[in-house]
């Protein structure tokens, strides 16, 4: 049966709204299978149509159901009971859905989908992780499109959280992109499911990302739009769950920000102003008893993402050994912490502060004066997401000051 879903699901010039009228029409997809180019005609198909479902050719079929079982692939069609019943409800649904991972639990608590510019500022995607983050300990489902910028950081900031992420794609599930997000593929995988309705090896052609807006939007009870300009495809995620009677909630961006256009706009037309996740989340306490926890804070920087086990480690320095004394020497008066090593210093009074090595750095750096976000990362070294979520726990101790230009300065 599986085979009959991939057929149909193949029938170039049939869309997933044409073939949901069909199977109204002629009740299963098995029934749709054995009608012939006649019984097609008399029940008032077109000829093309009817000749296009006369091919009942099931090779391509086959092939995709070997390459998934290679690849790692799952397949879900339409039939299957573990479909999920909030896709089913629109109107365009996927018959055939592709995942890898393990699939969460869509019905039993909230989902939320966090979407945004790909070309994102820095403002937007510290509140994208942030956001991220807060659904996941919220008890939500945090459902993205993983492409790079606000998608990203809010699949981080989810995972950071330790909470299921779908990462919807526009290509195939066993194809990576933007290609620099392998790892966060693989932290989704583990912690989710990567899923599209694009088989195996599809490229991630410009026109199959509207069409996966509609399943993004689809998945979840509210879409949450971070950061996006007047032109950003998040607007038409937004449209698209306007349409499917799901809620929209928009962050507000600085005014006059010209990559806020458009999620400010939205906040004028009516959508739902949103500074935490708890504020959506907890609108859907009623449909999903006991699944959402209060919660609105922030990641803690010393939380990392899994190690990427394809990278290898960085060669550490070798200590000389030195020959153990006949018998302990009692510690000096003024003795380091950490055995024979003197530690400089910046680094004793980093510990005592309690501050993370992280910290210390983007203090020492910023010590010379404000500084903007992108020499504030060139200068310490740091990854960006490391860069910015240190910044945000300085600014709620109080240590750290925004000034205009995206400068920060030490207070």
């Amino acid at each position: 049966m599986t085979d009959i879903w991939l057929w149909l699901s193949r029938k170039k010039g049939l869309g997933p709204k044409r073939i949901h009228q069909l199977l109204e029409r002629f009740g299963t997809a098995q029934d749709l299978f054995d009608a012939g180019q006649m019984t097609l005609l008399r029940a008032g198909l077109p000829t093309t149509e009817a000749e296009l479902l006369a091919d009942k050719e099931l090779a391509e079929a086959a092939a995709i159901r070997d390459a998934c079982f290679r690849l790692g692939i799952s397949i879900l069609c339409w039939d299957d009971e573990r479909y999920p019943q909030i896709l089913r409800q629109i109107p365009d649904a996927p018959v055939v859905l592709y995942y890898k991972g393990r699939l969460p639990e869509l019905g039993k608590r909230p989902s939320l989908a966090l979407v945004g510019a790909r070309k994102a500022s820095a403002y937007g995607q510290l509140t994208a992780k942030t956001l991220g983050y807060q659904a996941a300990r919220c008890g939500c489902i945090t459902v993205t499109g993983l492409a790079a910028g606000i998608d990203a950081a809010a699949a981080e900031g989810a995972l950071l959280g330790d909470g299921p992420v779908i990462g919807v794609l526009g290509c195939g599930a066993d194809v990576v992109y933007p290609k620099s997000s392998r790892q966060l593929y693989r932290e989704v995988e583990s912690h989710g499911c990567i899923l599209t309705e694009y088989p195996p090896g599809t490229a991630p052609f410009a026109t199959h990302f509207p069409a996966r807006n509609r399943i993004i939007s689809g998945l979840c009870d509210g879409v949450v739009v971070v950061e996006a300009g007047e032109k950003s495809g998040a607007l038409i995620t937004a449209n698209l769950a306007l349409d499917q009677g799901r809620d929209v909630y928009a962050v507000p961006g600085p005014a006059g920000s010209v990559s806020c256009a458009g999620s400010n706009r939205l906040i004028k037309e009516g959508a739902a102003l949103l500074e935490t996740c708890y504020e959506a989340a907890r609108t859907y306490s009623f449909r999903y008893p006991g699944s959402v926890t209060a919660f609105t804070g922030v990641p803690d920087p010393d939380e990392k993402l899994a190690p990427d086990p394809d990278e290898k480690p960085a060669p550490q320095p070798q200590r000389p050994t030195t020959p153990a004394p006949e018998k302990p020497a009692a510690p000096a008066a003024n003795a380091q912490p950490d055995g024979p090593w003197p530690l400089p210093p910046e680094e004793i009074a980093r510990r005592k502060a309690g501050r993370s090595p992280e910290e210390q750095r983007i203090i020492e750096a910023l010590r010379c004066g404000p500084m903007q976000l992108d020499l504030l990362i060139a200068d310490t070294g740091l990854p960006t997401a490391k860069v910015l979520a240190v910044l945000t726990l300085m600014e709620l101790r109080g240590g750290l000051g925004r000034l205009p230009g995206k400068y920060y300065t030490l207070k």
